[in-house]
């Protein structure tokens, strides 16, 4: 994974995580310029290589959209997804939703019974992220054969 691909994205969930929890809200100077560096991000890798990419950011919309309507995930979290799935691309974009799955879920259940209240979803986005690069990094038996 690249060097600007794991530092746009920790910062990004970084500010995410930090303005979800404080506030309830991901905002979208944060998300859409993160898009914007992943598609720019995608284009030396050539015309194929941003289609991709495209095709990755429409995937993600058309799922976060799916998981808005269901109430699942807010509309700061779906514009997350989005820039952080496109600026992991495929097929990492499948590993960040399981790992994002996998987070959210523990820390739903955590919060859950704890207080009775849901998560602030961008927690679990950028656990999702953190465990992605970790399995690029320091814990490559957690990486998912995609």
């Amino acid at each position: 994974m690249m060097v600007a691909t794991v530092s746009v994205g920790a910062a990004a969930c970084a500010v995410a995580a930090f303005t979800d929890v404080r506030a309830r809200r991901v905002p979208n100077w944060l998300t859409l310029p993160t898009l914007a560096v992943a598609l720019i991000l995608a284009i030396p890798g050539g015309l194929a290589h941003f289609a991709v990419a495209l095709l990755v950011a429409a995937a993600m919309v058309v799922l976060g959209l799916w998981l808005h309507s269901r109430g699942i995930l807010g509309g700061g979290d779906v514009k997350l997804l989005v820039a952080i799935g496109t600026l992991v691309g495929y097929p990492n974009c499948i590993a960040l939703l399981l790992y994002t799955a996998l987070a959210g879920g523990l820390l739903s259940a955590a919060v859950a019974l704890r207080r009775g209240q849901f998560v602030p979803y961008a927690l679990a986005i950028a656990a999702g992220f953190a465990v992605l690069v970790l399995s690029y990094t320091y814990l490559p038996a957690v990486r998912l054969p995609l």
